[in-house]
This record gives structure tokens, C-alpha cells and sequence, in this order.
């Protein structure tokens, strides 16, 4: 007694599997053990582009006491995802009084998308004429792979002419959120692909060409040993978007070697838009690179002036460099004019904050143990660090020591403090006092004894700083004489007054004489240089324009800006992202 059963496709393959079963006495049905599919593959050239349904017709032989059944019997079909136990997947479907002819009938079943890749079991019920209720035939049957046509089963092969442009498998989508190609791994690869083009996508409007997702590993990977591995087209859209909630979205490789530009890039990301981004990398690190260059942005001057090599946006960094060596020279961030002809106003690192405020900040330097936090340096005699304000704003402010290594020229000096008198409301000012020579001052007081006599005892560093003495004397309280009678000599001089027990104030001066002052002696007058000549350091207190400045002279880069206020000024050049 036999039970015998077919699957029969109506999705463009022919694939068949012969089950057997036996029909006891009683009513109980037995299955007997799957014999090999046979497969036969038949996709013509169109098999891509046809919709298919989840239905797929169901056929089987059913014998009663070894004669086939004729008569009309009711079957239950049900899908599981175990041979015993498990979870039923998708809904029973009853079949009622479904005519068998010879012991052969045929139905129609449709599970829905229950045919992901994992192994499914087929639980068939029958109810014939006479039988008191559905017997469940057991084992349950393993399908084969008739159903997995709809999907396209995991590890298939598919084999098929292509174009000059398109590989085994393409993937179109005109829906504006549709997906041309979609893979997904919890582990390995969602989508791999290898060749000339190892994959290729193409999303209409706003959908997207390849879209790879994955919880572990890559999202999208491909391999290619002679032209691009990813390649990503899109006409309104993103042409290669990545996105991985634990690794990375999209990851380049490269081990070439290169002197040619770009050519042994990781990622290289190319742009024929006037404002379009060759990379443009958004997230908590926009664009993270690893190598001997990590990130390199070219932004090439045939597009325009304004171009830009790397443009970072965020929220809270919009470029973050970071360099863990140890080295010495190592460098976080590194902008270079990689030419000798500079341009006005070209800078290697700018950096510009649009806030109106007092509270934003161009550029920030930081160094947490004891070096530098800002560096300028110009070995060609050029200003290593320039700063410039106006309405009366500073230039330069420093808040804590400042030290000098050099001459220090100025207009005019003061001391600025709050006023003792009414510290809250007013400032008090000094202005310093100014000689046309080196000159150190030195004051104090000394009371002569009975004999009219003091010695006044200077610090031992005295007379290797100092030379050329002079002296004031002044008495306080009475009418007395005091002359100086002995004067500087072991770093000390004597007074004399003609009374006993008089005050002096005494003051005493000196020209430095130091070796640093030796060499650096400050001269009182001097020739104006040829290209400062007719030029004033203040031209405005002279009522001058400020092109006959000396900054105005000597400043290429400020002579611009004033000449072509407009279009070259550091906010007009660089404000185009704004």
C-alpha cells in the first residue's frame, strides 16, 4: 500500500520529488523516505525580469489496501520548520473533497514567503469517505527545492550572458525607495561579487543601486583583480551607500604602489560637479582613514579657485585628526600649499568660525603637558604669527606670562588695571617709561649715621648688567647737603651729608651692557627700508589713507584683501560652504 506524491513548479524551473507513503488499515497513513530530486534547470534569458507568485502545485499518488484511491477525499497541508516539533510557519491549508483519480490528485498550495532558506517540512492530514476525522501522516516530508525558486535559494548558481556593463545578477528598481540589489548577513557577506564589475546596482530617482546591511561583518564586499571592485551610479541618489551598525559602512583596501595621484587609494571618490564632494562622510567620524596617507583630498584648481581637497561637517567636530605615534614630527592634522608661488590669502590650515558672538573661536590649539598649544614659524624672515582686529578689538590677548625672546617694538605701552579706588566701575592706566637708551632705574632710601655717612650695597649681578651710572640725592625732613663720594665700585656707593642723622632718597641708573644688549643694541634713528619708504607705520593719526601704510607695503596678503575687498578677502574665499 502506497502513498506517492509530486511537487510540480509553475515558476519557470522543473523540479520534481518522488515521496512514498502506505495507507494502513484503520485509517492511518505511513510515509516512507524521500527518493533524490531530480532537477533539471530551464531559466531562459527573461527568467529575471518575471514576477512569480508564492502558489506552486502539489501532486501525489494515494492507495488504499494496495488499489489507488477513486473518489474525492480532503487533505490538510501544513508547513513546518522541523521534522518533529518546531514552529509552523505561514497558515493550514484545507483542501476539500479534492477528486483522485487512479489514486492521483493535484492542488494548489500557497504558504506565502515562507521560503527564506532554511529547510521546511510539508505535515499532510487526509479525510476519505468512511474515516472518522483527518489522520496526520507521519514522518513529516522535507521539501526539496522546487519552492526555493521563488527566492532564489542561498548558494545557488545562476548562469547567463551579460552586457558591457551588467554582471549575472542586476538589479533595477524604479519604486523611490525600492532596492535594486539587497543583501543581508548576520555574519559573512550580504551581497559578493567579483569580475570587472564585481556588483553592480542601479537605483532610479531616489532609490538605491546596491544596499548592504549587516550586524557583524561587511555590509557590501567586493573583490576585483583589474578595474573597480564597487562601482556606484546613480542619477539623483547616492551612487554607493554603506551603512554597518558595528563595523564599518564602507571599507576600501589597497596594498598598489603608486607615484601616480590617487591611483593606490583605499577609497577614492571622484566629483565633476562644481560643488560636489569627491567623499562625503557623515556620522560620528564622517571619513575615517588608515594608511601611509589616511585621508587625501584633491580639490583640483581646473574646477575653480573655491574648490576644496577635504570638506569635514558635524555637529561637534567637522574634522578630526588624531596621530597615536610616538614619533618625533608626528602630525594630526597637516595642511600644505604644495607650491612656491602662493597666492594671497592661501592658507594651509584655516580655520573660520561664522558665529557673531564673543563666544566662537577660528582656531584652537591645546597641548596638555608643557609644550606649545599654538606654533608659528617663518624661517625667511616673514611673520611666524600675525593677528589683526578692528573696532578697536586686540589683536593679540594673552591671559597669563608672556615672554619675549627678541626686541619688542611697539607704538606706545601701559599698564592697565582695576582702579584701586573703584575697582568695579573704573580701569586705571600708566603708560611705561620710555628712553633712547637701554636704561635700567634703581631707587630706594638710607639714612646717613653720626658722622653723616651711608653706604647703599646693590645686588651682586649689579654692574655685569649695568654701566655709565647717574645719580639723584634728595634729602627729606630738613635743610641738608648730601653729595655722592664714593661712587659705584664692588656693587656699592657711599653718601655723605653735611648733618649727622639725615634721610636720602637716592636714585641710580645704568645702560645695560649685557651680551644680549651688546648684540642687540636698539637704535635711536633709522632709514626707513626701500619698500617702506613714503609709507607710515599710523598713516591714519596723519590723516593718510591706509594704502600708504606700511602694513599696507609690505603685506601682500593685506594689500590684497584692501585692493579687492570683495573677492579676496579669507571670508569671501572660504565662505562658500556656509
Amino acid at each position: 500500500m502506497k502513498f506517492n506524491h509530486q511537487l510540480i513548479p509553475t515558476i519557470g524551473f522543473i523540479l520534481a520529488v518522488i515521496l512514498f507513503a502506505s495507507f494502513l488499515p484503520g485509517g492511518v497513513f505511513g510515509q516512507g523516505e524521500p527518493s533524490p530530486p531530480i532537477v533539471q534547470n530551464t531559466l531562459s534569458p527573461d527568467a529575471v525580469e518575471t514576477t512569480q507568485s508564492s502558489a506552486f502545485t502539489y501532486q501525489g499518488n494515494l492507495e488504499k489496501n494496495s488499489q489507488p484511491v477513486n473518489a474525492a477525499c480532503s487533505f490538510q497541508f501544513s508547513l513546518w520548520d522541523a521534522l518533529n516539533g518546531g514552529a509552523q510557519q505561514g497558515s493550514t491549508q484545507t483542501q476539500n473533497n479534492v477528486p483522485i483519480q487512479v489514486g492521483i490528485f493535484t492542488v494548489q498550495l500557497d504558504f506565502g514567503n515562507q521560503f527564506t532558506g532554511d529547510a521546511r517540512w510539508l505535515e499532510t492530514a487526509v479525510q476519505c469517505v468512511g474515516d472518522n476525522g483527518f489522520t496526520t501522516l507521519s514522518p513529516r516530508q522535507s521539501l526539496g527545492s522546487t519552492p526555493y525558486a521563488i527566492g532564489l535559494r542561498p548558494g545557488a548558481v545562476i548562469e547567463g550572458e551579460t552586457t558591457p556593463f551588467t554582471g549575472v545578477v542586476t538589479g533595477l528598481t524604479s519604486n523611490p525607495d525600492g532596492v535594486g540589489i539587497y543583501g543581508e548577513s548576520t555574519e559573512g557577506f550580504g551581497v559578493w561579487g567579483t569580475g570587472a564589475v564585481g556588483l553592480y546596482g542601479n537605483g532610479n530617482t531616489d532609490g538605491i543601486g546596491v544596499f548592504g546591511t549587516s550586524q557583524n561583518g561587511n555590509g557590501v564586499y567586493a573583490s576585483s583583480t583589474s578595474a573597480d571592485a564597487v562601482q556606484g551610479v546613480s542619477v539623483n541618489a547616492n551612487g554607493v551607500s554603506g551603512s554597518s551598525t558595528t563595523k564599518n559602512g564602507v571599507l576600501g583596501q589597497s596594498s598598489a604602489n603608486s607615484n601616480t595621484l590617487g591611483e593606490a587609494a583605499g577609497v577614492k571618490g571622484i566629483s565633476n560637479g562644481a560643488y560636489a564632494e569627491g567623499v562625503y562622510g557623515r556620522g560620528w567620524s564622517g571619513v575615517i582613514g588608515e594608511g601611509y596617507t589616511g585621508v587625501q583630498g584633491i580639490g583640483l584648481e581646473s574646477y575653480g579657485s573655491d574648490t576644496i581637497g577635504v570638506y569635514g561637517y558635524g555637529s561637534s567636530m567637522g574634522v578630526w585628526g588624531r596621530n597615536e605615534s610616538s614619533a618625533a614630527g608626528a602630525i594630526g592634522v597637516y595642511g600644505n600649499i604644495g607650491t612656491v608661488y602662493a597666492g594671497s590669502n592661501s592658507a594651509a590650515v584655516f580655520g573660520y568660525n561664522w558665529g557673531t558672538g564673543s563666544s566662537g573661536i577660528g582656531v584652537w590649539g591645546q597641548q596638555d603637558g608643557t609644550g606649545y598649544g599654538v606654533y608659528g614659524y617663518a624661517p625667511q624672515g616673514g611673520y611666524a604669527v600675525v593677528g589683526e582686529t578692528l573696532n578697536g578689538g586686540y589683536a593679540g590677548f594673552f591671559k597669563g606670562n608672556v615672554h619675549v625672546v627678541g626686541t619688542l617694538s611697539k607704538g606706545a605701552g601701559s599698564f592697565k588695571i582695576d582702579h584701586p579706588l573703584d575697582p568695579a566701575n573704573k580701569y586705571l592706566y600708566h603708560s611705561f617709561v620710555e628712553s633712547p637708551d637701554m636704561m635700567n632705574i634703581y631707587n630706594g632710601n638710607v639714612t646717613t649715621d653720626s658722622e653723616g655717612l651711608a653706604t647703599v650695597t646693590m645686588p651682586d649681578w649689579f654692574e655685569a648688567l649695568n654701566q655709565e651710572f647717574r645719580y639723584q640725592l634728595t634729602v627729606i625732613g630738613q635743610f641738608a647737603q648730601a653729595i655722592v663720594i664714593d661712587e659705584i665700585a664692588g656693587n656699592q656707593f657711599r653718601i655723605q651729608t653735611d648733618k649727622p642723622l639725615v634721610k636720602v632718597s637716592w636714585q641710580v641708573t645704568g645702560i645695560r651692557h649685557d651680551p644680549f644688549a651688546e648684540v642687540n643694541r636698539i637704535p635711536v634713528e633709522e632709514e626707513k627700508p626701500d619698500d617702506e619708504k613714503g609709507h607710515y607705520l599710523y598713516p591714519e593719526v596723519y590723516g593718510k589713507d591706509v594704502r600708504e601704510g606700511v602694513w599696507y607695503a609690505t603685506s601682500p596678503n593685506y594689500r590684497e584683501s584692501i585692493n579687492n575687498p570683495d573677492t579676496t578677502t579669507l571670508e569671501s574665499i572660504h565662505g562658500a560652504g556656509k
